[in-house]
């Protein structure tokens, strides 16, 4: 049974002291990216304090107690919140991943399904390409993730909704269009925006990757339209089978009669 924080120790957790109990880690490894706007606001200035020291000094020096002194918080406050470093670190990637989707919204237009709508959320995928910051992040937190088995079900999760929130997007290009059929496009487009996002940090010239992404434009609307065709011919075949069985019903009544 989980116990609920006092008055008092939230009293003492805004005060920067440590809490009277500690929380387990599944609390915040099960949040979702949207989630991460509701957190308490000592767990948000935690949290860019670690975000902070990733961008300037790097993950190594990312330790539980250099985040406290950075966010002036002691260090079992962060065990309250976030449970150990595995807990802080995929809060770090959620919190990447709330951002991502927020520019890629605001970059998509409304408007009924049409290329230009794809185009425009290609164009947001780039745009998030090019900030410097949440690359450097997510490249610091990487090489530890990948060998940290608690960190194991977070990246599949960052990979996984990239791919599906990738595919839903590119299903705009018509009504027609499965976004489980594009699923591998999906997951592609997140393989291109990591390895031009690292292009761009290494210093590749803006001109090569603005062609790349123009390649990848016309790739993604060629894969699309192919679907979308597909999807039709399959519709209007089966329509064609619906009313040829309705024909021959008719036809055998007329032969009852």
């Amino acid at each position: 049974m989980r116990r609920k924080t006092s008055l008092a120790s939230r009293s003492q957790l805004d005060k920067g002291s440590a809490p009277s109990s500690v929380t387990s880690r599944e609390r915040v490894l099960q949040m979702s990216a949207d989630s991460v706007e509701q957190l308490p606001p000592t767990a948000r200035r935690i949290l860019a304090a670690a975000r902070r020291i990733l961008r300037k000094r790097g993950f190594a020096a990312m330790s539980l107690q250099a985040v406290a002194n950075e966010a002036d918080q002691v260090k079992p406050t962060i065990a309250y919140y976030f449970g150990n470093k595995a807990g802080l670190v995929s809060m770090i990637v959620k919190s990447l991943m709330s951002e991502s989707t927020a520019l890629a919204k605001a970059s998509a237009d409304d408007s009924p399904p049409s290329e230009a709508r794809v185009l425009s959320y290609i164009d947001g995928i780039k745009q998030l390409s090019m900030h410097r910051d949440t690359t450097m992040e997510f490249l610091e937190i990487l090489p530890w993730a990948a060998r940290h088995e608690e960190m194991g079900p977070a990246m599949q999760n960052l990979y996984s909704w990239a791919g599906e929130y990738n595919a839903k997007a590119i299903a705009n290009l018509a009504d027609n269009v499965s976004a489980d059929d594009l699923l591998p496009c999906g997951v592609l487009m997140a393989a291109v925006l990591d390895g031009l996002a690292i292009q761009k940090v290494v210093g590749v010239e803006d001109a090569v990757l603005d062609r790349a992404w123009e390649q990848w434009r016309k790739i993604v609307l060629l894969v699309g339209r192919e679907h979308a065709e597909a999807s039709r011919n399959r519709r209007e075949d089966g329509d064609g089978v619906s009313s040829g069985a309705e024909a021959s019903g008719s036809a055998e009544a007329s032969g009852s009669d």
